[in-house]
């Protein structure tokens, strides 16, 4: 892939996924098409990268500085903010101190203390059509979108906020449409809380935890189980439900529900 000039806009060339163009940032929101003087000129100061699927704009990355290598193919970032439309209602913002793109394998990534605000729509449709609509903040070490799997894991640290729990969990996976971009589900894995903000006494925990945006769900496996003070349920799988903001433990055959009440409780 060698990257030409199209016109005054720097483009780098055609990829399996998108086609990117870079401008230099003006003041006043304005943009300037960068002129490559030569083929070491890879040092870049206050660019926009904008990524292209279909002809509508996919990404919108901008940066302090940008730096390339020879063939455009790994380029670094430093102080990078990156905007993406993935629908009419829903959108994800990101901030990192540091981010890179690699061509090569279709990766994008954020490093660093990484902030990403999701409107996504967060349970199934009202009787009358109504969508809601929420605001979700992740927070983590790092991001990074597998273009080919159609996904993007965040990594370390993780916590998501929502209007009504924290999500805690050592990666979370956000995994999309290839077609439309929109967002289908979280998955969280390794030891995942889903604590409720207005009552922190009552969380749920497991090992993996699934949001499913179609039925508006979120469902705890792996040993899960449900905290209220002192009191622990478990069973085969804890299951809360966005739209009433439900949290119970289902069981199974295999595994029945069994609750442990501290000894001081029954004795009252």
């Amino acid at each position: 892939m060698v990257a030409y000039l199209l016109g005054s806009v720097f483009v780098l060339g055609w990829i399996s996924w998108a086609v990117v163009k870079l401008a230099r940032e003006e003041g006043e929101g304005g943009r300037a098409p960068i002129e490559v003087r030569s083929p070491s000129d890879r040092h870049l100061e206050g660019v926009r990268m904008s990524v292209f699927r279909d002809g509508k704009l996919d990404w919108d990355i901008r940066a302090d500085e940008a730096v390339a290598d020879e063939s455009w193919d790994h380029i670094e970032f430093t102080a990078v903010h990156v905007d993406s439309r993935i629908n009419d209602s829903e959108s994800l913002q990101s901030r990192a101190p540091t981010g890179r793109v690699d061509r090569t394998t279709d990766v994008f990534e954020l490093t660093g203390d990484v902030l990403t605000v999701a409107d996504v729509n967060v349970a199934p449709e009202t009787a009358s059509g109504e969508k809601k609509t929420e605001k979700i903040e992740i927070r983590s070490d790092r991001m990074t979108a597998h273009e080919k799997d159609n996904k993007a894991t965040f990594e370390g640290n993780v916590v998501a906020t929502t209007t009504d729990y924290f999500v805690k969990a050592e990666t979370m996976d956000a995994n999309y449409d290839p077609k439309t971009h929109e967002i289908l589900g979280f998955t969280g894995k390794g030891s995942v809380k889903v604590i409720d903000r207005k009552d922190p006494t009552t969380w749920g925990e497991g090992k993996e935890g699934v949001y499913d945006k179609k039925n508006g769900e979120i469902v705890l496996t792996g040993e899960p189980r449900i905290h209220q003070g002192d009191k622990i349920s478990a069973g085969d799988k804890v299951l809360i439900t966005l739209n009433d903001k439900k949290m119970v433990v289902l069981g199974s055959d295999k595994q029945p529900v069994q609750t442990i009440v501290p000894e001081k409780d029954v004795r009252q």
